[in-house]
């Protein structure tokens, strides 16, 4: 047993030696195409609430359990196929996560009535939930360690890349064509097709591997990855170098369980704090601006600008990632989108939400990769899919309540009260990621 667990943390430190991503770029992209996909669908739904409750004749209320149906989904999907992928492998589980969304985006397109609309986006959210835990974990276990962050940002950014382009779809379709809200879930359902057969031709996880006693096929695919650095540097890092990680993994049988349920209390309570503004300002911003009387299109053309902010958001996000300390970048990050959100909120004019909308979107796209890969951190390799699923999923508490709750705000104490509340949310997940650990660059298995 000590010869398994010594060979396991050779192949682990040689993985976390290499500079670069050591495999086929082409691969953040197919891995990151689910992130991209999947996002364009879930954001479509905030521009098609609007319309789906007029054209079926219901209350916006009702409608915007579209929203609450499809984060539901998420939950369960993001535990039941991250425990199958912890026990089955991270390529099954992706795309188990594929089709399922595939499937839910293509029935919600065909969706004759509110309740098939809100049954559809529930399959729709068992898919997108399981994308999330099982990219998350499968990126943070073919990155080395310093390269963490930015893999994760490059994927995560793919969704974010969604989020600043659909606006411009659902300024084109929504308004000017009765079926234009359906249009975009289907744009969603096909991206779904043509990733299928790719992410067949990705291999296993090598933290997987040896997790489950697989170590030749593990040390393959580190060779592998070695031979590709060589190919484009030239050579292999020095082992004796004084900046190189030594890896001392922790076994799975050592893994305190204490310490694993602290973990996964706290990052429960910080996504579903996070998640109460995040999703409020991702979904609920077309109906809280058409509500403070902004209209469909003049709303949607804020959001086609302030959109603009996802990107630049992810290119800071790639390129910073990994220069500071996760948890330290994240609270400064959370601390500012809150006052932007309050300033945005009360100000309530139009350059107001131009230049706040922008913020709050490129700080978003900031946020979420940095914290999926601390999330990812906290994990040893036979819970992390698990561990990731169970955070982001039940996390997603706070995502289902904000549709309701945020609306129900607006309704009851006006445009800035509701965003007051999405600016809390901003303050209180600072104060809980005081509490989370310190990972950047550190071995994944500790």
């Amino acid at each position: 047993m000590k010869e398994s667990t010594s060979l396991e943390n050779n192949l682990l430190t040689r993985l976390d030696h290499l500079p670069i991503w050591p495999y086929p770029y082409s691969w953040l992209m197919i891995i990151g195409a689910g992130f991209f996909f999947a996002g364009l669908d879930m954001f479509a739904t905030g521009f098609a609430i609007p319309v789906i409750a007029h054209q079926m004749q219901v209350p916006t209320t009702t409608a915007v359990w579209a929203i609450s149906a499809t984060l539901l989904g998420y939950l369960i999907g993001a535990y039941s196929v991250s425990r199958f992928s912890d026990n089955h492998g991270r390529r099954h589980g992706l795309i188990i996560a594929t089709i399922l969304f595939t499937l839910g985006s293509f029935l919600t397109a065909l969706a004759p009535n509110i309740v098939s609309i809100i049954i559809f986006r529930g399959i729709t959210g068992l898919g997108i939930g399981a994308e999330m835990a099982s990219v998350t974990a499968y990126t943070n276990e073919l990155s080395p360690s310093r390269l963490r962050g930015r893999n994760m940002s490059w994927v995560t950014g793919m969704a974010f890349v969604a989020l600043s382009i659909i606006p411009f779809f659902a300024l084109w379709l929504v308004p000017g064509y009765p079926w234009g809200w359906r249009a975009l879930f289907l744009l969603g359902a096909l991206g779904g097709l043509l990733i299928i057969p790719l992410r067949r031709k990705l291999h296993e996880s090598p933290y997987w591997l040896m997790a489950k006693g697989r170590h030749s096929e593990a040390e393959a695919v580190i060779v592998q990855a070695e031979q590709r650095t060589i190919q484009r540097r030239g050579k292999l890092p020095l082992s004796d170098r004084p900046d190189i990680i030594q890896h001392t993994a922790v076994p799975s049988r050592t893994f305190p369980p204490q310490a694993y349920s602290q973990r996964l209390a706290l990052l429960i309570l910080l996504w579903i704090v996070f998640y109460i503004g995040n999703y409020g300002w991702i979904t609920m911003a077309p109906t809280l601006l058409i509500g403070k009387g902004f209209g469909i299109v003049r709303s949607f053309q804020f959001l086609v600008l302030t959109g603009l902010g996802y990107v630049v958001g992810a290119i800071i996000a790639i390129t910073s990632a990994d220069h500071m300390e996760r948890k330290y970048a994240l609270i400064i990050a959370c601390i500012v989108w809150g006052l932007d959100l309050a300033i945005l909120g009360n100000l309530a004019s139009p350059l107001a939400i131009l230049i706040g909308g922008f913020i709050a979107s490129a700080l978003t796209a900031i946020v979420i990769p940095l914290l999926y890969t601390l999330t990812a951190e906290h994990f040893h390799t036979s819970r992390r899919a698990s561990g990731i699923g169970l955070a982001d999923g039940i996390g997603h508490i706070g995502a289902f309540l904000a549709p309701p709750l945020l609306l129900h705000v607006d309704l009851q104490a006006g445009f800035s009260r509701a965003f007051d509340v999405m600016a809390l949310t901003g303050f209180f997940s600072a104060i809980l990621l005081l509490f989370t650990v310190k990972k950047t660059k550190k071995p994944l298995n500790t």
